[in-house]
């Protein structure tokens, strides 16, 4: 059975046994949208077939199709649709929507691993909800499926490299720019005229997408910065950006006024189920200023999103701050929990059973270069499960949206690259600032972007704030919030404290309180 429900921002597009939604080119540059996608599948006439296929496309879908007495189901490279699947009387449920397959099985039963896992990382691990016996469509993954389960599952395309690209450091830099061009006019042909909407922050990855727009003369472009006024990083940088680019720029402030009685509200809680899904935490800090931005009509109604997800992954942002290139591969599990459980504490007995799960992801990779093994498992996870999930909101309120940085020939040279040119951005930053930002003024000098010495600092800094008392981290913790996360998750601690929902807050996150607000409306299921 196929149930598919959700047709926001994108549309399930049909034919004959074929479903598909997104936009994607294939390894011609042909690009695929609306009804040319499910032509595009039938093509496939095997499983391996479908495979193959999967291969070659470039961008942002989900694919379901019948063949004969068996199903087929793939999601993108970041899970951009998500798609989930359970048993009920014998026969594979495939739907969109979690809650269709709560209601049609009269499951609810949590699986408590998974909601350890979840208070700890943000998201459940694996193919694995919140709810015993449903899951979901892993990133880059293929399921065959019969009548009744799994008849077999790929995943068709690995992050980790056995090799890096050794070319000599010029030849890399031209390869990168011409990587940088061909996503950005991928792009443009995608949007084909529409407006772009770009979330500019003062980093450099908003940056590049607005300044790569403004360089291929595209002139239907708007720029948004939201949160406080007082102590935000991002205002003065990208409103200094969008002038000197010609764009327009708008500035959404997160106050209580923005905030009024939004938990309470039909639409908040439509949201919470759909960008959640029983497998990722919600976010808050993109959805006050895309709800403002469509309820005041200031973009059109076909605009399109573009987001900097995960430009700064790609070019080495981790490296030093997360793992070095001494990492070996059996270590990976460790550091994985070390690094990434960012919020409660795991018990011994959990932690041993995420190690379990993570060394069982790895072995099939285990001879690639371990620290391509491990920017693998946390794209699997982390990337796609909390970054790219979090875009969700756009597709809520009717938009669509694009990856750039996700784009297939960006991604494969970026991820291929020797751990001396992704150090510290190395590589990726000179693309950017040489080639783009210093050309178009957009490079300010007082810009310092972290040394390795600060980096370091930084992480002891870290780990230091971890044992804090309470009292002083909220203090921390409300210096840093530039968006303005104390008073909205405050409101919703209040709402599950006055229903008898108490929490411990470690503070360590404001985040904590979503991720238990979420559970709090499970509770009440």
């Amino acid at each position: 059975m196929i149930k598919l429900t959700h047709n926001k921002g994108f549309n399930w597009y049909n034919s004959g046994k074929i479903w598909v939604k997104g936009v994607f080119f294939d390894n011609t540059g042909n690009i695929y949208h609306n009804d040319l996608m499910p032509e595009y599948f039938k093509k496939a006439d095997t499983f391996n077939a479908f495979v193959s296929i999967l291969k070659q496309c470039n961008g942002i879908f989900s694919v379901i199709i019948e063949s004969g007495d068996e199903i087929w189901v793939a999601v993108d490279r970041n899970i951009s649709f998500p798609l989930f699947y359970n048993t009920i009387d014998n026969e594979i449920v495939i739907s969109d929507d979690t809650e269709f397959l709560i209601n049609k099985s009269g499951n609810i039963k949590i699986n408590k691993l998974q909601k350890s896992l979840y208070r700890s990382l943000g998201y459940t691990v694996g193919s694995s909800t919140l709810i015993e016996n449903i899951y979901q469509i892993e990133n880059a993954q293929a399921i065959r499926f019969n009548k009744e389960e799994i008849a077999d599952k790929v995943f068709y395309h690995l992050f980790s490299v056995k090799t890096f690209n050794d070319k000599p450091e010029n030849e890399l830099f031209k390869e990168g720019i011409n990587a940088f061009e061909n996503s950005i006019t991928r792009l443009i042909k995608s949007l084909n005229g529409r407006t772009a909407v770009v979330p500019l922050s003062g980093g450099f990855d908003s940056r590049w997408i607005a300044a790569a727009l403004k360089k291929h003369n595209y002139k239907n472009v708007i720029c948004f910065t939201y949160g406080k006024q007082e102590n935000n990083p991002d205002l003065p940088i990208s409103k200094k950006v969008a002038g000197q680019l010609g764009y327009k720029w708008i500035f959404i402030e997160y106050n209580k006024k923005e905030f009024a009685d939004f938990a309470e509200s039909q639409i908040f809680n439509d949201y919470i189920n759909y960008s959640a899904h029983l497998t990722s935490m919600f976010f808050l800090q993109e959805y006050f200023a895309v709800k403002y931005l469509k309820e005041k009509n200031i973009i059109p109604v076909d605009s399109v999103f573009i987001p900097g997800h995960s430009g700064d992954l790609i070019g080495g942002s981790q490296i030093i701050k997360v793992f070095d290139n001494n990492l070996n591969i059996n270590e990976i599990s460790s550091v994985f929990i070390k690094k990434k459980s960012l919020f409660k504490k795991l018990t011994k007995q959990d932690k041993n059973q995420l190690k379990k799960y993570i060394n069982n992801k790895i072995a099939p990779v285990k001879n690639n270069i371990s620290t391509t093994v491990f920017e693998e498992i946390d794209i699997r996870e982390k990337i796609s499960k909390m970054i790219f999930n979090s875009s969700l909101v756009f597709d809520f309120f009717g938009y669509e949206k694009r990856f750039p940085f996700w784009d297939l020939e960006l991604l494969n040279f970026f991820l291929s690259l020797p751990f001396e040119q992704r150090e510290m951005k190395k590589l990726y930053d000179r693309i950017l600032i040489e080639k783009y930002f210093k050309p178009l003024n957009v490079y300010f000098e007082e810009e310092l972007q972290p040394t390795k010495k600060q980096l370091i600092i930084q992480h002891i800094k870290n780990s230091i704030k971890l044992v804090l008392p309470l009292p002083l981290k909220l203090k921390l913790l409300k210096k840093s919030d530039w968006k303005n996360y104390h008073d909205a998750t405050m409101m919703l601690y209040n709402i599950m404290k006055s229903n008898g929902h108490n929490i411990k807050f470690t503070g360590n996150s404001f985040n904590e309180i979503l991720i238990e607000y979420y559970f709090y409306l499970i509770s009440k299921k």
